[in-house]
């Protein structure tokens, strides 16, 4: 983004957290200004109208106006103002409200540095394109113009997106005004196409098949108005947008899983949103057929999620207060296998699928016990740079397995997160069996660092324990296997972006990334700038 100073408020009535988030980064190296503090949801308002900020981070909690009326009001008030909520974790049921009323994002008491430094890049990002939606017009709008679907794909999925990439064209002005002329009402569809583990198709791959899935899509809404599109920002997703009634629209719905999963070979996923009325609300029925697909079970059978199921489910409480302790006191002991016990058996985290939780309670409970690894962990002055950014790496990963419903990559990645931040403890030198597994491993991350690899796929692709090959690959390599896998990637993209003949998209997936938002995060945690940074640092600069 340019260089131009953001300005952030913070809101909370309990004035030492306020003071917390203050002290955990350096907000003058980001160019961010930090304005007075409010102490509630009135005073909060009052200060967006005399400050101005373009970041409110609130508290849900809070006297006389609570943080989602606030956040309702402020999103009135200010369209573009880029809202971040803090919550407990007894408070994460409120998340969702908080979610479709306009936050980005969310942040769970305590809060860790990773996490604050990611909310606030993901609000950063938001302000710098809607900044310079003209900057960087280049390698993915010349893409879009080879086509009118195309053009269309990359429009609409700008203007659902939370983190459109710079260089992609936001679907305001014309392309909104058009369909909101046309359309009376409209309904969202989400087909979420579910990519299995180690499955090697690239955005090439999904392309071709995206005209038949569209095709598919549009043949449900046969007569009425509709649009289709592949969201391009995420490279399972595709999106339905039509006028047809809502009660033809349930019935119409219930070949579609099927249909699509004849044509695709994959699991798919459907939510529907509710009605609305104003194509200005198009990113809220993206969001809210987002937050229904979460509130599924993990493991389930059911495929299709209609209107008013996320206030459905009662989200329940998995750590409780005696788990939290008894956690709390592994990680300060440095008592790895209670740790362990806790996490995965008496929390349920190993087992969550088969009990049959919510995707929302599993993500938000393991990113939870990933940020009191992380909060615990001894990561001083004197702590490698290594040791935090394989942290930061594994942390980021917990969240992404879960989005995909990939329960056993997120608890590989929370194993690990543990061995990163209490260490292997003492063990004799690397054997010669140690050796060959990692140089293998190693081998391996070289030639197919662009698949969907991982530490559980590479070690039952050779037929080694998961954990002895963590530790052999670390103690031969000195570097975590998931970030080396990282590493080589945004090494890879470097050099792809230096070439300058392809967008920062299609970078992103050419190296093993699909979503352009965690590319851009890893990106940034192993350069220490993001990929539009580095793009222009290789011309004299950031402008």
């Amino acid at each position: 983004m340019n260089s131009a100073a953001c300005k952030i408020l913070f809101a909370d009535d309990e004035p030492w957290v306020i003071e917390g988030l203050k002290g955990l980064v350096d907000w003058q190296a980001l160019s961010i200004e930090i304005s007075p503090s409010a102490v509630d949801g009135e005073d909060a308002l009052a200060k967006l109208e005399s400050e101005r900020p373009d970041i409110l981070v609130t508290d849900i909690n809070m006297p006389f106006i609570d943080g989602n009326q606030l956040i309702r009001k402020a999103r009135e008030l200010y369209p573009s103002l880029q809202i971040i909520v803090l919550s407990g974790y007894s408070d994460f049921s409120f998340v969702r409200d908080a979610l479709l009323n306009g936050a980005i994002d969310y942040l769970l008491k305590p809060v860790t540095k990773r996490a604050l430094l990611d909310v606030v890049e993901k609000a950063m990002l938001l302000i710098g394109s809607a900044r310079d939606k003209e900057r960087e017009a280049g390698d993915l709008r010349a893409k879009l113009l080879e086509a009118t679907s195309i053009i269309r794909d990359g429009e609409m999925s700008a203007a659902i997106s939370d983190e459109p990439p710079p260089g992609s064209k936001p679907a305001g002005g014309g392309a909104l005004l058009d369909l909101d002329l046309e359309f009376a009402s409209f309904t969202l569809v989400l087909a979420k196409l579910a990519f299995r583990h180690g499955d090697a198709r690239t955005w090439a791959d999904i392309e071709r098949l995206g005209g038949d899935v569209k095709s598919i899509l549009s043949s449900i809404a046969r007569g009425s108005k509709n649009v289709a599109f592949h969201n391009l920002f995420a490279r399972g997703e595709f999106v339905l947008v039509t006028d047809i009634a809502p009660d033809r629209l349930e019935r119409a719905i219930g070949e579609l899983p099927g249909k699509l999963e004849r044509r695709t070979g994959l699991k798919v996923s459907v939510a529907v949103s509710s009605s609305y009325f104003n194509f200005d609300r198009l990113r809220d029925a993206y969001q809210e057929a987002r937050t229904t697909l979460s509130c599924r079970s993990l493991g389930g059978t059911e495929s299709i999620a209609m209107p008013g199921r996320i206030s459905a489910p009662e989200l329940q409480r998995r750590i409780t207060p005696e788990l939290e302790k008894r956690l709390a006191f592994a990680l300060e002991s440095r008592n790895k296998r209670l740790a362990r016990d806790v996490i995965f058996d008496e929390i349920g985290l190993r087992g969550c699928d088969a009990s049959g939780w919510l995707i929302i309670e599993a993500r938000q409970t393991a990113e939870y016990v990933a940020g009191m690894i992380y909060h615990r962990a001894d990561l001083g002055p004197s702590a490698p740079y290594r040791s935090r950014l394989a942290m930061d790496t594994l942390g980021d990963l917990v969240g992404v397995a879960l989005e995909e419903e990939n329960v056993a990559e997120a608890c590989s990645a929370l194993e690990q997160l543990l061995d990163e931040a209490f260490g292997e403890g003492s063990s004799p030198g690397a054997s010669d069996g140690m050796i060959a597994a990692a140089r293998r491993a190693q081998g391996y991350i070289d030639a197919h660092y662009f698949e969907d690899v991982s530490l559980t796929s590479i070690a039952e692709l050779l037929g080694v324990d998961r954990a002895y090959l963590s530790k052999a690959f670390k103690q031969v390599t000195g570097c975590n296997i998931m970030l080396a896998i990282a590493k080589k990637r945004i090494a890879k993209a470097q050099e792809c972006i230096m070439r300058g003949d392809l967008g920062l998209t299609d970078i992103a997936d050419l190296v093993g990334y699909g979503d352009y938002a965690y590319f851009n995060r890893v990106f940034r945690k192993v350069t220490g700038m993001n990929p539009t940074e580095y793009k222009a640092s290789l011309h004299g600069g950031l402008s």
